[in-house]
Parts: structure tokens; C-alpha cells; sequence
């Protein structure tokens, strides 16, 4: 499940992909601004609750449902990533 939290008031999201590996996005998706905290993680990627577009943990979109078969994603439809640390079990 993907899990919110802000620094300094700036909005994150964690989540966790197929292998476990943990990864922090912007909590904002780049299409409508809606919180991609309020989504979930489909097959290691997280997806949007608004559109349904999905993020891999590297902050790319690898799908966008509306577009049509075999159409490019646009490279501004991606959303800031940050690195994780974790330490002792916990994230740093």
C-alpha cells in the first residue's frame, strides 16, 4: 500500500515494488495533481487513483489507459523520484 508523508510540507508518497524494494515519489501526479498516495501498487508500479496512470518507482509513466494502442508516453508525464536508504530495517 502505498504511504504518505510530507517534509518540510512538501507532499511524498512510498510504496514498495514486486521485489520490495521501497522508492518515494512526489505525492502528485503530473496529469491532474491528484494525491498518488490515495492509489494503489499494481504489479510493483503505482497507479493513480484518478486516470489510472501508473509510475514505476524511478518516477516514469508506463501507462496512460485513454491512449491509444502502440502511442508514445509523453516524457513530461513522469513525476520527480527520490532516493530511499534504509538502515536497520527502516527507512532513512
Amino acid at each position: 500500500e502505498p504511504m504518505a508523508f510530507s517534509l518540510y510540507d512538501d507532499p511524498f508518497v512510498v510504496f514498495r515494488d514486486l521485489e520490495g524494494k521501497l522508492h518515494c515519489l512526489k505525492d502528485q501526479c503530473p496529469h491532474r495533481a491528484a494525491k498518488l498516495s490515495e492509489g494503489q501498487v499494481i504489479d510493483g508500479k503505482l497507479e493513480c487513483l484518478y486516470h489510472g496512470w501508473q509510475f514505476k518507482g524511478d518516477g516514469k509513466c508506463v501507462r496512460i489507459p485513454q491512449l491509444e494502442e502502440g502511442a508514445q508516453i509523453p516524457k513530461k508525464a513522469c513525476t520527480q523520484s527520490f532516493p530511499v536508504i534504509v538502515k536497520s530495517g527502516r527507512p532513512q
